[in-house]
């Protein structure tokens, strides 16, 4: 493992001293150049994209964050699952969709906590499944689960007030035909009584 991090500081090293492509650039250079950035990315420690093998957690649409391990007795895609129906039970519920998800360290895990509710437990496995240490995956998780539960709480609202605003205009609509109805019946009956 020293060796490894060693040559990706290496080449992390080499492709900063490399020149930006300028002018006529060496087919050879280019590839050189392509070929050790991703070296440099995996050196820094944090990976650009999910992986492959990663899950995401979405909640009406929105991708709360990734998940790339399983724990057992769960298999990655139930685990997911099980991550995604809880956190859209909390979008449901208005008293919780609002507050901020907050991760709380315990004994070897990391707790996100919403209100009262702990909703989802970070792993040691996940951090190294990652690349990253846990309690910062911990805050990545927190925050894009934050996210993701305001935008579906401000998505609720505004359909609260979107179908309010048509079941008022189809009420006034209705009110409207029936005044007119009214008026014309009112009128039919008076000439049909005033030609007796």
């Amino acid at each position: 493992p020293a060796a490894s991090i060693d040559s990706n500081r290496a080449a992390l090293d080499i492709s900063l001293r490399l020149p930006l492509p300028t002018g006529r650039m060496s087919l050879a250079r280019l590839a050189i150049l392509l070929l050790l950035v991703p070296l440099a990315a995996r050196a820094q420690g944090t990976p650009a994209t999910p992986s492959a093998d990663s899950l995401p957690v979405v909640v009406r649409g929105d991708t709360l964050f990734h998940v790339r391990v399983a724990t057992p007795p769960y298999t990655l895609e139930q685990r997911v699952l099980a991550l995604g129906s809880r956190f859209a039970e909390a979008a449901r519920r208005a008293d919780l969709a609002t507050d901020s998800v907050v991760a709380r360290e315990s004994d070897g895990a990391s707790l996100l906590v919403l209100g009262q509710t702990i909703v989802a437990m970070v792993q040691d496995v996940d951090a190294t499944a990652a690349g990253i240490p846990r309690a910062e995956l911990a805050a990545r998780w927190a925050s894009g689960a934050t996210r993701g539960l305001r935008h579906a709480a401000e998505t609720t609202r505004l359909r609260t007030v979107l179908t309010g605003l048509g079941e008022a205009l189809l009420a006034t609509a209705i009110f409207a035909l029936l005044v007119w109805l009214l008026a014309r019946t009112d009128k039919w009956v008076a000439r049909r009584f005033h030609a007796w």
